[in-house]
């Protein structure tokens, strides 16, 4: 299984938190949740750890919630005159796990989550016209479309495959 580590060292006594990616419901709700959380709680001079278990998911960064402005994508500087002056974007709704924006050309909705640094682009659906730069539209969205992408904020938000650049958004809202 996927599993994520986080180790802590205080004066106090060690924290190691163990994230296991596996649905998880709690007896109380029922709600479904996409880890399986165990937390190891040694204080100083105990012998014996603490053990903690439930379920839990990340907390999705706030920062990245809402409407942003493709400025490129890859190599490509998008400008708007590129597209008839309907300049391609994309709208995230963090909480709700939903991408959502066009291309310069088509529509498209799909999936995503954040956790720890990356975005997770599922599958998206989206509209077929045919529109002048199809070249450029389908090189907008070959950039993020089902792949998970490492983000940083500059003086924009920039997304990463590795070392490489392949998304850089300016927010609208």
């Amino acid at each position: 299984p996927n599993i994520t580590t986080y180790l802590a060292s205080t004066p106090k006594g060690d924290l190691m938190l163990r994230l296991t990616e596996e649905k998880c419901t709690e007896g109380l709700t029922d709600f479904p949740f996409s880890f399986k959380v165990a937390a190891e709680l040694k204080a100083e001079g105990e012998l014996v750890a603490e053990i903690y278990k439930g379920c839990g998911d990340f907390v999705p960064d706030p920062r990245l919630n809402g409407k942003w402005q493709i400025i490129r994508a890859d190599s490509l500087l998008v400008q708007s005159d590129q597209f008839e002056n309907r300049v391609p974007e994309l709208n995230m709704d963090v909480y709700e796990g939903m991408v959502y924006g066009h291309d310069g050309c088509n529509s498209f909705r799909g999936s995503l989550s954040s956790r720890d640094q990356e975005i997770i682009f599922g599958m998206m659906a989206g509209t077929l016209m045919a529109c002048p730069h199809m070249d450029l539209s389908s090189m907008i969205t070959a950039s993020f479309v089902n792949k998970k992408l490492n983000y940083k904020f500059k003086k924009e938000l920039v997304l990463t495959e590795g070392e490489k650049e392949v998304l850089v958004l300016r927010r609208l809202e």
